[in-house]
């Protein structure tokens, strides 16, 4: 698991050799974003078929190793949303946990 610097020194390096200049707000949220999933990670409900057929269900942390396309496109539409209603530095946090996750799934 890369460690936090790691996360935003790989997100600087990618905005630096793409080249593209991002509002401070926007940069600050996904700067913030990208090591935030470490700090607070997700929590999601996940089941258990017992022995007996039973369903139990319970509370678990994502994975981040192998990071479920559900949660990164939550992220990334959730970022969307907050970009279209104005807020720069939620959109930029959001798109930065969805980069997080990315960054935790490859190879």
């Amino acid at each position: 698991m890369p460690l936090l610097t790691v996360h935003r020194n790989v997100t600087e390096a990618t905005i630096a050799k793409l080249g593209v200049e991002l509002q401070k707000e926007f940069s600050n949220g996904l700067l913030e974003g990208v090591a935030d999933s470490d700090k607070v990670p997700d929590r999601g409900l996940r089941y258990r078929v017992t022995a007996r057929g039973r369903v139990r269900v319970y509370t678990g942390y994502a994975k981040h190793h192998c990071p479920s396309k559900t949660i990164i496109e939550y992220y990334f539409n959730l970022s969307l949303y907050h970009l279209r209603k104005g807020s720069g530095f939620k959109a930029g946090f959001m798109l930065g946990r969805a980069l997080h996750y990315i960054q935790e799934g490859a190879p």
